[in-house]
């Protein structure tokens, strides 16, 4: 049996394997790591809520744990996850990336939290991963239950649930003048992750090979399941990839700001893709 993290940045469908891998037999998987979590979730209204937004009191809950903070140990963390189950498994966590500036000091801090452990590097072509941030920042639940009470199933939201509450909007419109920003952080987080394949079990997937490799995902963790259990979850998964939607119902079309910022993603993917090509 093995400790994995699953590394990538956000809306490449790392949420979507890590609750599938927690779904198999002898495998647990819980917790979403952050160097410096800002992102914090408005659960529910409350009187005595924190913030206030669109009018509205919310309750915060920050759906991450922060590895930076001090005394942080991925081991206890680790041996708590595997402190839930009576029998040996797999476990596993997810670890993502902001797109925002990775500093040295999140760099240093992250190589030293991550070493001795499987790594599976989850990509995504930049092209995509702008479209499903324009899509909204949820993943959508399906009828199956998420097993073992994992941390993560907070993160499964339905769309209609957030439309009622008035957290996201149909259209985006995003200045463009962010855009290049925003991108050369996602391949340098890209880039960074790679260079922890040094020393380190390493297994990368893009997000169009999930599906196809799952059960080769599954064995690399040190899971004993079959390929037909594995083949049953890719069947009834606990959280659904986003239903096509044509795209001006998801973004601003005529907008110039989305137009640049979907034509340069296509451009500086040839960058993300080089790489691996590196020597």
């Amino acid at each position: 049996m093995s400790r994995f993290l699953i590394i990538s940045n956000g809306r490449t469908g790392s949420t979507w394997l890590s609750l599938m891998l927690g779904q198999l037999s002898d495998v647990i998987v819980d917790h979403d790591l952050k160097c410096r979590p800002h992102h914090i979730l408005p659960l529910a209204p409350s009187s005595l809520g924190k913030a206030t937004l669109m009018g509205k009191k919310f309750k915060l809950i920050s759906l991450h744990k922060e590895y930076s903070v001090p005394g942080f140990s991925m081991k206890s963390a680790f041996d708590e996850l595997e402190s839930r189950v009576n029998r040996r498994v797999s476990s596993g966590m997810k670890l993502t990336f902001d797109p925002r500036a990775f500093t040295l000091e999140d760099q240093a801090i992250t190589r030293r939290v991550v070493r001795g452990y499987s790594i599976i590097h989850v990509t995504r072509n930049l092209h995509d991963i702008l479209l499903s941030s324009f899509r909204g920042f949820y993943h959508e639940g399906t009828d199956v239950p998420i097993q073992k009470d994992v941390w993560l199933k907070d993160a499964v939201l339905s769309l209609s649930d957030l439309l009622k509450r008035e957290l996201i909007q149909r259209h985006h419109r995003i200045n463009h003048i962010h855009f290049p920003g925003f991108l050369w952080r996602l391949i340098r987080n890209d880039r960074f992750t790679y260079s922890l394949s040094r020393g380190s079990r390493y297994f990368r997937v893009e997000y169009e090979e999930i599906r196809r490799r799952f059960w080769e995902i599954a064995k690399f963790i040190g899971s004993a399941s079959s390929r037909e259990e594995a083949a049953e979850i890719l069947v009834s998964p606990p959280t659904r990839k986003l239903t096509h939607q044509p795209l001006e119902q998801t973004v601003d079309v005529d907008s110039i700001d989305v137009r640049k910022g979907l034509e340069l993603a296509l451009k500086l993917d040839k960058e993300r893709r080089a790489i691996w090509e590196e020597k």
